[in-house]
């Protein structure tokens, strides 16, 4: 069901971020896992995905957002 789910980690922190992505990819195979370790490339990728609506789009994507971010901070993404 959720096998090509595609996952987004925003998170700055080195450590937090190897948690999250060996957690999330123990057992979890085909889940597409992306990182961005701050927040101006994360709002990037997002605006560009904003608009889509196929199946590339941001209805099918969990993310698991960092709220303190350098750059744009996870409530500015989450304003857009």
């Amino acid at each position: 069901m959720f096998s090509n789910q595609k996952i987004i980690i925003v998170e700055d922190n080195e450590g937090d971020s190897y948690v999250m992505k060996k957690i999330i990819s123990e057992g979890s195979e085909g889940r597409n896992i992306m990182h961005f370790d701050n927040g101006d490339d994360a709002y990037d990728y997002f605006t560009a995905l904003k608009d889509k609506t196929d199946e590339d789009g941001l209805s099918k994507v969990l993310v698991i957002l960092d709220l303190n971010l350098p750059g744009v901070n996870g409530f500015e993404i989450l304003k857009e």
